[in-house]
């Protein structure tokens, strides 16, 4: 069973206490740094810092949801690094939006094979991955908005086994590729709060043509789709959460488009890669409880898969996976909490330390 210790959790519930005023009311900015200390076997010891802003744009503007903007930055003992930017923009009223991720890795995962019923022997290999995914959106009808934007991943293995398993899969593009497409979105979003939803509900169904033409190494076009709702129980702050996603890729697939299975965000309690494949899909569900003050519990569930083909997914080869998790509320106003889940799946189990809700 992998483990993964960490500081962080002292270090963001000191500044949570620090931190008692909710200033956001007052002020336009915001900010939640969270210095980020730990280690797991993957990494050896790492650090870095995770910085949040929750902010208006327009002080204003009342019928806009806050805005935000995450960085993160981590350097690990093996000489791995990772930066992360994402932010979501909410302009005049809520008309348009703004959202994006941005990263860069430098970075070493186990590969244990292609398909749902891939074993548990496994390489390590080491990548670098530039991916740039941003878009903007303009309000329809309601809740509903229209999105285009630019995706660009440059992906590039730069260390793996000679003749080892990801060599002789021969996964077309595992040494390099580039995917370059225009991506088009519907979505409608009447979530309360982007950050930790208390009620509403996330539709986005996109689709992105990956092309040659735009400076991609391959023409592969790829769909996804996303479904979220929370439903108040008790009270508002007992909250049912639902979540299904699903990414298909088509024709000409490379190794960096893959999906993979596991993570911190859906499918906690797999390794992030365990089961990797062109299809994909997966729902959970997660039961949000406030205990005391700032702290609060959840517990939940997830099945999921992968799959070469539409038509080739069994439910015989769907993964299971549940835990449970302590929540600490980092800013009251904003419901931005620190969090910390414990996965376990019928092969593993893994503690994930971070902040923000999984979904």
């Amino acid at each position: 069973m992998k483990y993964f210790l960490t500081l962080q959790a002292i270090l963001a519930i000191n500044l949570g206490l620090a931190n008692n005023k909710d200033t956001i009311g007052q002020k336009t900015l915001q900010v939640v740094p969270i210095p980020n200390i730990g280690a797991s076997p993957e990494t050896g010891f790492f650090y870095g810092g995770n910085v949040t802003g929750l902010f208006k744009l327009r002080k204003s503007d009342s019928v806009s949801r806050t805005s935000n903007a995450n960085i993160e930055v981590l350097k690990t003992q093996l000489n791995q690094i990772y930066l992360g930017i994402e932010h979501n923009l909410f302009l005049n009223s809520e008309k348009y939006m703004m959202r994006g991720t941005n990263e860069l890795f430098e970075f070493e995962l186990n590969y244990y094979g292609i398909g749902p019923e891939a074993d548990n022997q496994f390489e390590a290999f080491t990548f670098k991955q530039l991916l740039l995914d941003n878009n903007f959106f303009l309000k329809m009808k309601g809740k509903s908005y229209f999105g285009i934007g630019y995706r660009y991943h440059f992906w590039k293995t730069q260390k793996y086994i000679q003749n080892g398993f990801l060599e002789q899969d021969n996964v077309l593009g595992f040494k390099n590729s580039i995917s370059s497409g225009i991506t088009l979105t519907y979505l409608l979003d009447s979530r309360d709060n982007i950050v930790n939803t208390y009620e509403g509900s996330l539709i986005s169904a996109s689709i992105t043509a990956n092309s040659r033409w735009l400076g991609g190494s391959f023409n592969h076009p790829a769909a996804n789709l996303e479904v979220a709702h929370f439903l108040p129980t008790f009270t508002k702050r007992h909250v049912l959460a639902l979540h299904g996603v699903g990414s298909f890729n088509f024709q000409q697939v490379p190794f960096s488009e893959y999906n993979m299975l596991g993570g911190e965000n859906i499918k906690r309690g797999f390794y992030n890669g365990r089961f990797r494949d062109k299809q994909f899909v997966a729902a959970q569900l997660e039961y949000r409880i406030p205990l005391y003050k700032r702290v609060g519990l959840v517990a939940f569930s997830s099945i999921g898969g992968v799959a070469p083909k539409l038509n080739s997914f069994s439910f015989s080869n769907m993964q299971i996976a549940g835990g449970g998790g302590l929540r600490y509320t980092l800013s009251k106003k904003e419901r931005f909490n620190f969090r910390i889940d414990y996965g376990l799946s019928s092969e593993s189990g893994f503690l994930y330390i971070g902040v923000g809700e999984a979904f």
